[in-house]
């Protein structure tokens, strides 16, 4: 009985010796724990924050973005406007110029062609002229002077033949009727050079200088009428030009306003 008592204490006095000692490895095992969940709470705490508050995040930036990129376009928009406003107003001056141009041109031709018409008329009047009254005038001129110069050596020959039977009838000195006779010769003499003078004179008028001068006369009335019609030409090319360069003009005028309809319309 008193075996059994004494085993029983020995055996717990064991077991109590034996807690104690193992009781400090259980808080050795403790500590390498405590300090991994220090660890992993500092490692929590610097890591980055979940997917989840990101793409909480993600429509605020995308908000910010948006405004970005619809004032960036409002920019270039104001600013396209701004150019294609000064280049309409460039347009629209160059459009003015241009029917100024075409007007100008207009009137320009107009006066040029009344002052050839006008060069023309005085030409024809010219050459109306030398053939109804100076040409006639100046060949009935010559033929009067050769008539006159052909009378004058007639009436030379009649008094030199009248002299000379004058003479013979008369007893002169033959000193004074060779005087007499060699004078009146020499009247008819001059008289019959006069005459074949004024016999090539009208022969010349008629043949060379009224048709020579009334050629030119005849060229100048067809030099004014070619530069008439020359003109008339020369006037429809100009006016062509004016008129496509107003139609440039008014193209570029539209095409700058369906460009800017069309921005407002963007």
């Amino acid at each position: 009985m008193s075996i059994r008592i004494y085993g029983a204490a020995l055996l717990g006095l064991v077991a109590m010796l034996g807690g104690c000692a193992t009781t400090p490895h259980m808080n050795d095992a403790a500590e390498p724990q405590e300090k991994s969940a220090s660890a992993s709470a500092a490692a929590s705490a610097d890591a980055p924050a979940p997917a989840a508050e990101e793409h909480g995040d993600e429509p605020a930036a995308k908000e910010s973005g948006d405004e970005a990129s619809d004032e960036l376009k409002q920019a270039r928009k104001e600013a396209k406007r701004a150019k294609l406003t000064r280049e309409l107003e460039i347009a629209q001056r160059k459009l003015a110029k241009a029917k100024l141009e075409s007007t100008h041109q207009r009137a320009d031709n107009e006066e040029a062609l009344r002052k050839l018409i006008a060069d023309h008329e005085v030409a024809g009047k010219k050459l109306d002229d030398f053939d109804q009254r100076s040409s006639p005038l100046r060949l009935e001129r010559a033929r009067l002077s050769l008539k006159q110069a052909e009378d004058r050596v007639q009436e030379s020959q009649e008094e030199l033949d009248q002299l000379e039977m004058m003479y013979a009838e008369e007893e002169l000195g033959d000193k004074t009727r060779e005087i007499v006779i060699r004078r009146s010769k020499r009247r008819l003499a001059r008289a019959k050079w006069n005459l074949n003078i004024q016999r090539q004179g009208l022969e010349n008028l008629e043949k060379e200088t009224i048709p020579l001068e009334r050629r030119e006369l005849q060229l100048k009335v067809d030099e004014k009428a070619a530069a008439i019609e020359a003109k008339k030409r020369a006037a429809e090319t100009n006016l062509l030009a004016k008129r496509i360069s107003v139609l440039s003009a008014e193209a570029e005028v539209a095409g700058i306003e369906t460009q800017l309809k069309i921005l407002d319309l963007e």
